[in-house]
């Protein structure tokens, strides 16, 4: 479900057998809070909605990301001060809760779970709720895996839950190699970098410039532009038009969305524009990339290209 603070969410329902597999998925999803905004939103989702000076008890795992803002989290009397690259462990049964700071809003990617082996590795003595909040800097692999996770959540293919599964795995990892204490001046470019790669992300859907995202991280943009390109070997630019070309063929495979319209929503100039960009990246127009990947063809697609 998407929502229009630029949300997404996916509620999961396991079964007996699922079960069985150890680790289950509850809901994964990611939340966009923008600067002075009411937290929650009257759209958070209904089954997780909390009011923020009660807080609340869960009776899951809640593995929550930071990817921009700042916030504050509160667990076992202890209050944890949240920036970008933060991702914090929420334990079944403990009291707890978090917000945005109210100047800066949050971008936050979050996956629930439960089961024997999680509650395992926590008795192993890999997690503990004394040290719930791990500094893993922006990673694109976390981001990558929390995303791929609520792509696999909304198909629900067969055994959804078990590629799942795998997610909070390696998303626990994740937490564990990547928790970092001194950083040294090359380590903050590289977050400077990785943050803007989740501006861009975010923004696909937006007519968003290079220069704009400079802004946002508060760095020169011939700098930022400079340094964009030694640390990914291509320019901001371009690398936000791979991310809307990556988009739209997400949308040709899974969507029936007319052409028209994922050229509109993706902010290209007009739907010729887009066929010339696609077929010159691609080899393939819209439509025979869409044939390709779905074996139904839509008669809405049958259009001049």
């Amino acid at each position: 479900m998407a929502t229009k603070d630029q949300s997404e969410f996916k509620y999961l329902v396991a079964n007996d057998r699922d079960r069985l597999w150890g680790i289950t998925v509850t809901s994964v999803g990611f939340q966009r809070i923008d600067a002075d905004e009411a937290y929650p939103p009257a759209d958070h989702p209904a089954g997780y909605y909390f009011n923020v000076t009660a807080g609340r008890v869960l009776d899951e795992y809640q593995l929550i990301y930071v990817v921009d803002g700042e916030g504050v989290f509160e667990s076992d009397g202890k209050t944890y001060a949240l920036a970008p690259g933060a991702m914090f462990l929420i334990f079944p049964g403990c009291w707890h809760t978090y917000r945005p700071n109210r100047k800066t809003g949050w971008s936050v990617y979050w996956i629930g779970f439960r089961g024997k082996v999680v509650d395992e590795r926590v008795a192993g003595g890999f997690f503990s709720g004394r040290s719930p909040v791990y500094n893993v800097g922006i990673s694109t692999l976390a981001i990558d895996v929390y995303r791929g996770a609520m792509q696999a959540a909304g198909q629900e293919g067969p055994y959804y839950q078990q590629m799942l599964s795998g997610a909070v795995s390696l998303l626990m990892g994740v937490a564990l190699n990547l928790n970092s204490g001194r950083k040294s001046p090359n380590d903050e470019t590289c977050d400077k970098i990785a943050r803007a790669k989740v501006i861009m992300r975010e923004g696909v859907y937006e007519n968003l410039s290079a220069k704009e995202v400079a802004d946002r991280l508060h760095i020169g943009y011939s700098g930022f532009r400079k340094a964009f390109k030694e640390f990914t070997g291509t320019s901001p630019a371009q690398y936000m038009q791979e991310l809307k070309l990556n988009e739209a063929k997400l949308l040709l495979t899974t969507t029936t969305r007319p052409v028209k319209e994922i050229s509109y929503s993706l902010k290209y100039e007009n739907p010729e524009y887009f066929s010339m960009f696609f077929k010159r990246r691609t080899s393939m127009t819209p439509v025979e990339y869409r044939n390709i990947g779905s074996p139904a063809k839509d008669e809405e697609e049958r259009m001049p290209e």
